[in-house]
């Protein structure tokens, strides 16, 4: 049963200023996110604590971080998620009980589980403040997981604060009615700073990447007609399309554009040298919230060339670290490489500017979290 200990540090954190993270996804960038975060807290003495599921793709990092972070059984399937619920209701209660005669003072969830709608009365009913960070407003076209968009929103109504990573974001709740507007505050999300490789010098085409998984939104179609509008302009491009998911009946485009396609799960190790390999990062989606790509290509030193949709116009400083499309169509963002490819200069300053992007760290983006959930 999970239970949370005294200040596991020398520092003396008065009572109500302690803060316990949840993230109890199980993978992707978000995992990424928590790792860094969980190395942030064990180093800093602060008291805090990450809540994590076992199943976490990086478990054993996680686990290493101890007391600063936390175990919790979730599930591993959605019969699971059904099945699981009495035992969820009991070390929630034993978790949150822990929490309040430890001395803490809220609960920020990093991103909502399906379970965490659920986590969130209880919380309440302990006397703790109560903070979660909304990522997407509604489901994107494509996923199947988007048709549980609605059930996990229904965080946000119950939440003191919400946070999200987009005014787009926060707009569409407003909207939609999910959550008042004097309780969203709009925060930037933070860099995703993975293990840097120097990147090999250009020699030829520019190096286009696109990195992640497949899905309809992220419209990898929209960039194979961009760049077949290119090359019937006498431009080639050298594409790599990377990342797990269906390709569908792109992956004949794909061949006949002679890109590099590695159509697997990228493990986190990887990504540096992944980046190394290209020059901008393309993010061609046709809907959008934010984009944890396109902070990874900065974290990374990486410009971006994406679509104005959603948030990324919010993400990307055009002309600064990327450019952004004059819209959301092949020949639009075609142009939009063109340029970049036959700029040398350009490409040298767009990646300059990426390299300074003012995303916050993963321990300044939490401290401020923790700012916000205190109230």
């Amino acid at each position: 049963m999970p239970t949370v200990t005294a200040t596991p540090s020398p520092i003396a954190v008065p009572r109500g200023k302690r803060v316990l993270f949840v993230y109890w996804g199980r993978r992707g960038a978000l995992s990424w996110m928590a790792a860094e975060l969980a190395a942030s807290l064990a180093a800093s003495g602060s008291g805090d604590v990450l809540s994590y599921t076992p199943d976490n793709e990086l478990a054993p990092r996680l686990a290493a971080c101890a007391p600063a972070t936390l175990p919790f059984r979730t599930f591993s399937s959605a019969l699971g998620a059904i099945t699981g619920l009495p035992r969820f209701h009991r070390d929630a209660r034993a978790l949150v009980a822990s929490l309040r005669e430890a001395g803490f003072g809220a609960v920020v969830v990093l991103m909502p589980h399906v379970w965490t709608p659920l986590l969130a009365p209880i919380v309440h009913r302990a006397g703790l403040r109560h903070l979660v960070v909304v990522h997407d407003a509604v489901g994107h076209p494509g996923d199947r997981t988007g048709i549980a968009n609605r059930w996990l929103l229904r965080e946000a109504r119950e939440a003191d604060v919400v946070v999200t990573l987009s005014s787009a974001v926060a707009s569409r709740l407003v909207a939609d009615g999910r959550a008042p507007d004097d309780r969203i505050v709009v925060e930037t999300h933070p860099l995703l700073a993975y293990p840097r490789v120097k990147r090999s010098p250009r020699r030829g085409p520019l190096r286009v990447l696109f990195l992640g998984r497949m899905m309809a939104y992220k419209g990898l179609s929209l960039l194979a007609e961009a760049i077949e509008l290119l090359g019937r302009r006498g431009l080639a491009v050298d594409l790599g399309v990377i990342g797990s998911g269906d390709l569908g009946g792109i992956a004949p485009r794909l061949r006949a554009l002679g890109a590099t396609v590695e159509n697997r799960w990228i493990d986190h190790e990887e990504i540096g040298g992944i980046l190394a390999r290209y020059d901008v990062m393309a993010l061609p989606y046709v809907e959008a919230s934010q984009s944890g790509v396109a902070l990874t290509a900065f974290g990374g030193g990486m410009p971006v060339v994406a679509t104005p949709v959603g948030g990324l116009g919010e993400q990307v400083r055009h002309g600064v670290d990327g450019l952004l499309a004059t819209e959301a169509t092949p020949a639009a963002f075609a142009d939009a490489l063109a340029r970049i490819a036959t700029d040398p200069a350009l490409l040298a300053h767009l990646t300059a500017g990426a390299a300074t992007h003012p995303g916050p760290s993963v321990s300044s983006f939490a401290a401020q979290l923790k700012e916000l959930a205190l109230g």
